[in-house]
C-alpha cells in the first residue's frame, strides 16, 4: 500500500493560524506545484473560496463567523455561505424584500458587481426592471419579482412625496 505523501491536517493548520491562505502559500507548505493535490485535501476540509479577490483565498468552517446575511469578511478578503460572487448575489437577490440597486449590492457584498450581474442575468437567475431611471435587480420568479417591484416602487412614491416642499 503506497504510503500517503500530503496530508490535509497540514493546510487545515496553515489556514487555522492565518484565518486564510492562498494557493501559493499552500502548496509551499505541502511542498507541491501541483494545484490538484491541494484541491484534493482541500476537499477533505470542506474548504470555502472567497468571492472576492477572483477567488484567490481559502478558508475552512471552523474559521468563519457568518453574520445574520451569510457573509464573512477577513482583512477586506469576503466569503460567502452561498460561495461564489454570482451565487451570493443570486442569494441575496432572491431573498429580498424589495430588490437591490447595483450599487446596493456592491454595497453588500464590498465588490463591483457589474459583470456578475449581466452573467446572472443572461443565465437567468435574476431579473431586472427599471425604477426611478436606474435597474432595480429582483428575482427571477415571476411572483416574487412582483412582489419586490411593487415594494420598491411603493416605497418609491413614499420617499419622494417626503421630498417634495409645498
Amino acid at each position: 500500500m503506497k504510503k500517503e505523501r500530503y496530508h490535509s491536517n497540514d493546510l487545515k493548520r496553515l489556514i487555522l493560524k492565518n484565518k486564510m491562505s492562498t494557493m501559493v502559500e499552500m502548496k509551499e507548505v505541502m511542498g507541491t506545484k501541483v494545484d490538484a493535490t491541494i484541491f484534493r485535501k482541500l476537499r477533505e476540509l470542506h474548504y470555502l473560496r472567497s468571492y472576492s479577490h477572483r477567488g484567490k483565498y481559502y478558508t475552512v468552517p471552523e474559521v468563519v463567523r457568518f453574520d445574520a446575511k451569510e457573509l464573512w469578511s477577513c482583512r477586506a478578503v469576503h466569503f460567502s455561505k452561498q460561495g461564489s460572487l454570482l451565487n451570493a448575489i443570486a442569494h441575496h437577490v432572491d431573498r429580498s424584500v424589495s430588490g437591490y440597486f447595483e450599487y446596493e449590492i456592491e454595497s453588500l457584498l464590498h465588490v463591483t458587481v457589474r459583470v456578475a450581474v449581466l452573467k446572472l442575468l443572461k443565465e437567468n437567475r435574476i431579473s431586472r426592471q427599471k425604477v426611478a431611471g436606474r435597474y432595480l435587480y429582483c428575482s427571477s420568479r415571476m411572483r416574487k419579482r412582483n412582489r419586490q417591484y411593487n415594494d420598491r416602487k411603493k416605497h418609491q412614491i413614499i420617499s419622494n412625496s417626503r421630498c417634495k416642499t409645498i
